[in-house]
């Protein structure tokens, strides 16, 4: 079973194969609506609303051996900005200014390997 099929599977969701967004959430050629009895569509989906903000102030990164992507909150707190920034120390301590500049209070990261270790400790340096 692929994630395709697993997803197929949720009661809550349907997952379909998709091109386009449609109004849904894709990722990976893959379109995910919600569920309703009630709904008088012909596919019987409507679009998700998202989950709620629990946290405003993260940044998530993805880090890499030689680029490192950030999502972080806009300047004036609305909607989210992503940049990315080299894996030398000049550029994690940029990355550190950026995100002290949209006020982030704590950071999420995704790596691969052993990148994780200079960013963490320009991050925590950086406070």
């Amino acid at each position: 079973m692929n994630i395709g099929e697993a997803l197929v599977a949720l009661p809550q969701a349907r997952i379909r194969k998709s091109a386009n967004l449609g109004g849904g959430v894709q990722k990976g050629g893959y379109h995910m609506t919600e569920r309703r009895e009630d709904e008088s569509r012909s596919d019987g989906t409507r679009q998700i609303e998202g989950l709620p903000v629990v946290r405003a102030q993260v940044a998530g990164i993805d880090l890499g051996s030689q680029r490192h992507w950030v999502c972080a909150p806009g300047l004036e707190g609305k909607g989210r900005e992503v940049a990315d920034f080299g894996a030398t120390t000049a550029e994690l301590q940029r990355l550190v200014q950026w995100l002290k500049a949209r006020q982030v209070e704590s950071v999420a990261m995704e790596s691969t390997g052993v990148y994780w270790i200079a960013p963490q400790e320009v991050l925590e340096a950086g406070g």
